[in-house]
């Protein structure tokens, strides 16, 4: 348990000590990640032995909205391997493109002495929509506006894959993954590459679970860092969750947002909101933002069913 705390607050600190430069991204990224790491990492499907599932939406001042709808469970073939399945879907609508992302992650399960580790993939599909001028809100400065034309206006649909390795154990997760590879750019007029949709991003998570001595509280530390068109972006998180219940916690976002967030948890129904609060130290992030997320879990029973045994009467 002390050793995953360490690793925890020393990755966390790594990540946050590197994240110098914020760049948008074209995959929204959750603050309450933490709920759904299969849609980052496809190792992480089916990694609880429940049914999930989890809707979530984002939405900043402006235009920019975010939303996502996810499944996941294992299975266990012949009562010795497990496979984690599920499926997909987020959209992204900003003043500048629209993408919707549907993917199907599998993953293969093998166990360790005390903690399992898989392996997945998400094959799936891409749908962008680079907007026109006249669609694109005042806000958004000239620079900004990367369509030569005011007709000018970019769609494409797309396959590509992603993929992950997920490392899960009773107070400590982590992973890491790709996505969008195999995706293409849209170019303007002239031909020249002008916005990349959907670009390959590689995403690393950790977490962990430290419950507090001669108390009802747990403390759950985690991270998320990603790296898209050689940027970095990420948010490093902190919860205090009162009986497995209740919970209240804080992200940074380097350069973007402070997080605030609270939620419940009871019978198998979580549901979470958090506000992000924009640093007003940089101009480009002024615009405050909403997310909500709720989900359900079934508790599934995965251990191998011993087949009953039938004697003959005339031995017994």
């Amino acid at each position: 348990m002390r050793f995953s705390l360490r690793l925890t607050v020393l990755l966390s600190g790594l990540m946050l000590s590197n994240l110098w430069h914020i760049a948008a991204q074209r995959d929204a990224l959750m603050s309450q990640y933490f709920y759904a790491p299969v849609n980052y990492n496809a190792g992480a499907a089916g990694y609880t032995d429940a049914f999930n599932i989890t809707a979530a939406g984002q939405i900043h001042a402006g235009s920019d909205k975010y939303a996502l709808l996810n499944a996941d469970m294992p299975f266990s073939i012949g009562g010795t391997h497990r496979i984690g399945a599920g499926i997909m879907a987020d959209y992204t609508n900003t003043a500048i493109f629209r993408n919707l992302k549907i993917s199907l992650p599998l993953a293969w399960k093998f166990t360790l002495e005390s903690s399992e580790i898989s392996v997945g993939i998400a094959p799936g599909v891409t749908n962008s929509t680079l907007k026109t001028e006249q669609a694109i809100t005042e806000d958004i400065t000239q620079e900004s506006v990367i369509s030569n034309s005011p007709t000018d206006k970019h769609h494409k649909t797309r396959f590509n894959i992603g993929g992950g390795v997920w490392y899960n154990s009773k107070s400590f997760r982590t992973g890491l993954s790709f996505t969008h590879s195999g995706s293409q750019k849209l170019k303007n007029k002239t031909d020249t590459p002008s916005y990349i949709a959907g670009v390959t991003a590689y995403y690393f998570i950790a977490a962990g679970n430290i419950p507090v001595k001669s108390s009802l509280l747990d403390i759950e530390p985690s991270v998320i860092a990603v790296l898209s068109s050689g940027k970095l972006n990420g948010q490093a998180t902190a919860r205090a969750i009162w009986k497995r219940c209740l919970w209240f916690g804080a992200g940074y976002r380097l350069h973007e947002n402070t997080v605030f967030m609270a939620g419940i948890e009871i019978k198998g129904f979580r549901a979470g909101y958090s506000f992000l609060m924009p640093h007003t130290s940089n101009s480009h992030s002024l615009r405050a933002g909403h997310e909500v997320t709720a989900g359900y879990s079934i508790a599934l029973d995965l251990t191998p069913k011993n087949k009953p045994r039938h004697k003959s009467v005339r031995l017994m």
